[in-house]
């Protein structure tokens, strides 16, 4: 059985969650129904209840476990978090389970937990997702599988969907500075799984190396005649954001939740232009 194979989550008055799951990312996982004891006496019945999910107590109970040093494939965690060990210098190594984010997923409650490892033995996260049926929560697997080597920069739940965002290493790059950004969005299929909808990673861009770049190479005159298309440059990429994010309204912009997170990838490497823009035209003007 592997680190994947099967976990548990606890829960309020002695209640237990458990469940199993596989998989490796991108591909989601097969889900599995989660039954759960309500109380001590409820282990002699023949059919345990499900376990509400305003019962779970997401900062205590078993989690899978991916830490370097971990004795087991799962590890219990006392408010989010478990000491799995000791490093040289007597500092703990710790397994981190963070609140959940909450939300919807085709039409159910849905949680997505992020998890790592916090030490010398420090790793990328891991994000799982729990949904709320009415056999009781389901353990979806793995949104995000620490093998990915990322760690989290955002997640949230839109419009019955689910995204995840990270920064990771290129083989190149050192270990203090990701190079790569990647986002993974999901969604339920009609058997409950959870599915990889949409995917994409890209270089990620350094405002800071960039302007630093553009201001030593830049001579006065240069610098000068950029700032005009720079400016430009700026407010058009600024147009095409609002636009993508809902539009305007004489002028004034106008959000709209499904358009933004429907134009999410779009957005983003937008963003990332214009950091860089704006990076670029601070260092003309100083050298103008």
């Amino acid at each position: 059985m592997d680190r994947f194979a099967r976990w548990l989550v606890g829960c309020a008055l002695a209640a237990v969650v458990a469940g199993c799951a596989t998989g490796s990312q991108p591909q989601a996982t097969p889900t599995q129904t989660v039954t759960a004891t309500v109380s001590p006496s409820a282990t002699q019945s023949s059919a345990p209840e499900p376990v509400a999910w305003e019962d779970i107590d997401w900062q205590n109970g078993d989690y899978p476990a991916a830490c370097a040093g971990s004795p087991t494939t799962s590890l219990t965690v006392a408010d989010g978090e478990a000491v799995i060990g000791y490093d040289g210098t007597g500092m703990p190594m710790k397994f981190i389970v963070e609140s959940p984010v909450f939300g919807t997923l085709g039409g159910d409650r849905a949680a997505a937990i992020k998890m790592f490892c916090q030490g010398a033995n420090a790793s990328s996260h891991g994000v799982i997702i729990v949904v709320d049926t009415p056999e009781g929560p389901r353990h979806l697997g793995y949104a995000l599988d620490p093998e990915e080597g990322g760690k989290v920069t955002e997640m949230a739940f839109a419009e019955e969907e689910f995204f995840v965002g990270a920064l990771t290493n290129s083989p190149e790059a050192p270990r203090c500075c990701p190079d790569i950004e990647f986002k993974y969005f999901y969604d339920l299929d009609e058997g409950g799984q959870l599915v990889l909808l949409d995917s994409y990673r890209q270089p990620r861009v350094d405002p800071d190396t960039l302007a630093a770049e553009t201001e030593a190479q830049l001579s006065d005159e240069q610098a000068c005649a950029q700032i005009e298309s720079l400016t430009l440059e700026l407010r058009s990429l600024q147009q095409q954001r609002t636009n993508l994010s809902g539009g305007s309204v004489e002028g004034i912009p106008t959000f709209s939740e499904g358009t933004f997170y429907a134009n999410l990838s779009d957005i983003s490497a937008i963003n990332f232009r214009i950091m860089s823009v704006q990076r670029a035209l601070s260092a003309s003007r100083a050298a103008c």
